[in-house]
């Protein structure tokens, strides 16, 4: 009809509105958790871009994405995840929405097809570490305040709490006793009572010189093996004794840092993901120091995994935030998994505010700022690229004046940037410390 167009009705308060995702396919932020399911069919993957993705290993293809209640931010994000020992369940918990005024939830989704069976309520603070039990009667809990806690999942109350002084990097149940250990970014490792410990039962705390960042039982609970950012793998006994340091492997003569393990099951060797100058996973033989290592992530390596057989593992990281599934016995990669596009490290504006320019690389100059590579008039939507000569755009600051795109149109691209960089999420009530996904964190 003629006329002026009706009045559109108001908005929504902002945490009632539609969050608009891009979906790439794959995962668009760091994967922190990965599973391959009992019957080795299928791949899990948890990320940071609030999505939880289950893969194909056959045809490496993504067939079902789910995406849990998320905000704008932090809102959200999804730090921790288990899978059950019947592969039945999936776990995953992270940033709560509203900073967990109405409670921190962990998702309890059927693990086939995605869906949501239950949420469990009374985690103390935003969760970065999840464990069941061997039976899966029990689900531990780490927290970013440093809280352990272990829910009965039949009545879904705490049976045991105790606390870190720092946040909890991981959380693993013994596979035949009622005790758990944990990892904290106090440089602390401890073993706790499961069923109901105030205190650790033993503890080992203050290990600077090692900085240790994962931990896991051997399959007949008679050693635990910690994986450090110094690169070594500590063997430990029950009591956290030590039994031996395996050394690190190295790139450059720099040593490769440890950033997650597991057992396999002949309880001899750990597979592990870690970092130096590029992203590292393999075998580490836990007696003799012998290594299978692969290369093939361009970025830190934050997950891994392996089958039941202990046949196939797999690597999550890298700069496109791919996940890797392999053959244990000679590294072979037999599929990837990722989405499409390109990490972006660095945006800035054009000065005259008519143009975009980003960069894809992560690699920095001499004065430690990213380079801009790509530009799109936004008058026009034309996409170039900027010249070879163009300064490197920082992330959170201004880049230099000006440079020229080699594409359709030419456009200033570096007055002012408008990256900055990721804050890893603190503790509800606590300020989160800036942080790079490009070393060890």
């Amino acid at each position: 009809p003629d006329g002026p167009l009706p009045d559109l009705p108001p908005l929504p308060p902002p945490d009632r509105r539609p969050l608009l995702t891009l979906d790439a396919g794959g995962h668009t932020a760091l994967v922190k958790n990965v599973f391959l399911t009992p019957d080795g069919a299928r791949v899990i993957t948890v990320g940071e871009d609030k999505a939880v993705r289950f893969w194909e290993v056959a045809t490496g293809a993504c067939v079902n994405t789910v995406r849990v209640p998320a905000a704008p931010g932090q809102e959200g994000m999804l730090f921790a995840a288990a899978l059950a020992p019947d592969g039945k369940t999936f776990a995953v918990g992270g940033f709560p929405l509203g900073g967990g005024k109405a409670g921190v939830p962990v998702y309890l989704l059927d693990a086939d097809t995605g869906a949501l069976a239950r949420v469990l309520t009374g985690a103390r603070n935003v969760t970065y570490a999840l464990d069941f039990s061997p039976d899966g009667k029990r689900l531990a809990v780490g927290c970013a305040d440093g809280h352990v806690q272990v829910f009965d999942l039949a009545s879904g109350t705490a049976v045991m709490t105790g606390k870190h002084a720092g946040t909890v990097r991981e959380v693993r149940f013994h596979p035949t006793l009622p005790r758990l250990a944990t990892v904290a970014s106090e440089k602390a490792v401890a073993v706790w009572d499961a069923t109901n410990a105030a205190r650790p039962l033993a503890a080992l705390r203050q290990l600077p010189e090692v900085g240790p960042n994962s931990v896991d039982w051997a399959p007949d609970g008679k050693s635990l093996a910690v994986g450090c950012t110094s690169g070594e793998v500590l063997v430990l006994d029950p009591e956290l004794r030590p039994v031996r340091a395996v050394p690190p492997g190295r790139e450059k003569g720099s040593p490769i840092q440890v950033v997650r393990l597991r057992f396999l099951p002949n309880g001899k060797e750990v597979v592990y993901g870690g970092v130096v100058f590029g992203g590292w996973a393999g075998v580490i033989d836990i007696e003799t120091g012998a290594r299978r290592d692969i290369d093939k992530h361009a970025n830190t390596v934050m997950a891994v995994n392996r089958s039941r057989d202990g046949a196939l593992a797999v690597s999550a990281g890298g700069e496109d935030n791919e996940a890797l599934v392999w053959r244990v016995a000679d590294g072979k990669v037999v599929q990837r998994l990722a989405g499409g596009g390109k990490p972006v490290w660095a945006v800035g504006w054009a000065a005259d505010g008519k143009a975009l320019a980003w960069g894809n690389t992560n690699r920095s100059g001499p004065d430690g700022l990213h380079r801009l590579e790509h530009t799109l008039r936004l008058d026009e939507l034309a996409r170039g690229r900027t010249s070879s000569a163009a300064p490197p755009a920082p992330t959170g600051c201004s880049p230099p004046s000006s440079s020229t795109s080699t594409g359709s149109r030419s456009a200033r691209t570096a007055a002012r940037c408008t990256c900055t960089t990721t804050a890893r999420p603190a503790a509800i009530g606590c300020t989160a410390s800036p942080s790079s996904r490009a070393g060890a964190w």
